[in-house]
C-alpha cells in the first residue's frame, strides 16, 4: 500500500474501510481519527466515499440481521455521530449489499458520504463479499489501523484485490510507531491491562526477552498471574488458562498490584488488601497502593508503552484506577506510547492535558499495535511509502 495521493481519488468513488467499534462517543480518538482522510478526499474530488466497518461481533451470515436497521450491533447510529466530525451528510443505507433493492438505494446516491451496514453481517472472507463490495469503489483506502493485524476481507482481502492507499491516519500512525522504537531508551517498561490475556501475555513474555526492563500488569492479567502464584482472586475474570506462558514468564520482571476494589457477596464495593481478598469477591479495579506502587517503578523509565486499562473502566465505579493511573503518567517526562481499544474512551477524557504532550503518542490500535512492536511490521504495512 501507497500513501494517498489527490490524483489517486479525483472524481474516483472511494472505499474506505475505518473503525467504528468503539462507544457512542463522537469526542473518541477512534472515531475522530478518519477525519483527516475524509477531510482530504472531499477536498480533492472524490465522487463518492463509501465507508465501512464493523462494531461488536456478530457472527456473520443472519438473514435476521437485516430484518430491522434498529438493532444492537447496526452502525445506523454512527451516521449521525459521522455527519457531526465530519461535518458533511452521511447516508446510512441499512440493507444487505447482496439484498436486489441494495444496488437501487446505492446507485441512487451519486455522491458524498455513504455508511454501509455492519461487515460482520457477513462472511468477510468470499469470493462473493469481496466481489460485491470491491465493485462498489475504484480504489480501497485503508483508513483502520487498529485492525490491519486482521487477515478479513474487509482489510486484507480488499487491500489485494482493489487498488489500495493507505488514510492519512494510518500513515501517521505507522510514522510515529516506528519513530517511538527508534527512540526508545533504557529503563523501559510495559503496563498491560484489559483482557485477552493469552495474547497480551505472550506479547509481555516477548517484551521482556526484548530487554524491556518491567512488566506492570492491572485488570484480568493481574488476575490469572495472581491465582497462577497461589493468591486468592475470588470469582474474578481470568479468561482461559495460559500457563504454559505463566510457567515461562520472568517473575523477577513482572509488578503485580498490591490492593483492589472488589465487588463483594453483597453487591457492594469493598477495598482489599491482596491477601484479605475473599472467595466470593470479584476483583474490578486496582487501587490507590498499586498506583504508587508502579510509580516508583514508571518515574525512573525513559520510555514506556501502556495498553489497557487496569480495571473495568465500563463502570464507573470501577474506573478510578485507571483515571489516577492516566493523571500520574501524563506528569512524566518519559517517551510514552498508549494503546488504543478500551483505553480510548477514558483517555480521551484527558486530551487536552495530551494534546500539550509532545512525549505521548495516543494510537487507535489495540491489538494491532501490541502485533506491529512486536513484529515491527503488519502485514500490507510493510511496503508503506
Amino acid at each position: 500500500m501507497k500513501k494517498i495521493l489527490a490524483k489517486n481519488v479525483k472524481g474516483k468513488n472511494c472505499l474506505v474501510r475505518i473503525d467504528l467499534n468503539v462507544s457512542y462517543n463522537e469526542e473518541n480518538i477512534k472515531l475522530k481519527s478518519s477525519k483527516e482522510t475524509i477531510d482530504f478526499l472531499l477536498k480533492n474530488g472524490a465522487k463518492k466515499i463509501v465507508l465501512i466497518s464493523h462494531f461488536g461481533r456478530p457472527q456473520g451470515e443472519k438473514e435476521n440481521y437485516f430484518d430491522n436497521y434498529l438493532k444492537e450491533e447496526s452502525l445506523y447510529i454512527f451516521a449521525d455521530i459521522l455527519k457531526k466530525i465530519y461535518k458533511h451528510k452521511v447516508w446510512f443505507i441499512s440493507e444487505s449489499i447482496y439484498d436486489p433493492t441494495f444496488d437501487e438505494v446505492f446507485n441512487s446516491i451519486q455522491e458524498g458520504i455513504v455508511l454501509l451496514e455492519n461487515v460482520r453481517f457477513y462472511n468477510e472472507n468470499t469470493d462473493l463479499f469481496l466481489e460485491k463490495m470491491s465493485s462498489l469503489g475504484d480504489v480501497f483506502i485503508n483508513e483502520a489501523f487498529s485492525v490491519s493485524h486482521r487477515d478479513s476481507g474487509s482489510v486484507l482481502g480488499l487491500s489485494e484485490k482493489m487498488i489500495s492507499y493507505a488514510g492519512c491516519n494510518l500513515v501517521k500512525e505507522v510514522d510515529t510507531i516506528n519513530s517511538f522504537l527508534k527512540k526508545t531508551k533504557k529503563p523501559k517498561m510495559l503496563v498491560l491491562g484489559g483482557a485477552k490475556i493469552d495474547e497480551k501475555l505472550k506479547i509481555g513474555k516477548h517484551f521482556l526477552n526484548e530487554d524491556y526492563d518491567f512488566l506492570l500488569l492491572g485488570g484480568a492479567l493481574a488476575n490469572i498471574v495472581l491465582r497462577y502464584i497461589g493468591f486468592e482472586t475470588g470469582i474474578s475474570f481470568v479468561g482461559n488458562q495460559a500457563y504454559m506462558v505463566l510457567k515461562n514468564l520472568d517473575y523477577d520482571k513482572v509488578i503485580l498490584p498490591c490492593d483492589f476494589y472488589v465487588l463483594d457477596e453483597n453487591g457492594n464495593k469493598a477495598y482489599r488488601l491482596i491477601n484479605q481478598i475473599r472467595k466470593s469477591d470479584n476483583i474490578l479495579d486496582i487501587g490507590p497502593k498499586s498506583i504508587k506502587l508502579f510509580f516508583e517503578y514508571l518515574k525512573k523509565a525513559k520510555t514506556i508503552f501502556w495498553n489497557g486499562p487496569l480495571g473495568c473502566v465500563d463502570d464507573e465505579d470501577f474506573d478510578d484506577g485507571t483515571r489516577m493511573f492516566i493523571n500520574e503518567l501524563l506528569k512524566l517526562k518519559s517517551n510514552i506510547l498508549v494503546g488504543g481499544g478500551d483505553t480510548l474512551d477514558i483517555v480521551t477524557e484527558f486530551k487536552n492535558r495530551i494534546s500539550r504532550k509532545k512525549n505521548v503518542f495516543i494510537s487507535t490500535g489495540g491489538g494491532a499495535l501490541l502485533t506491529y512492536l512486536e513484529n515491527e511490521k503488519l502485514k500490507g504495512l510493510k511496503n508503506l511509502e
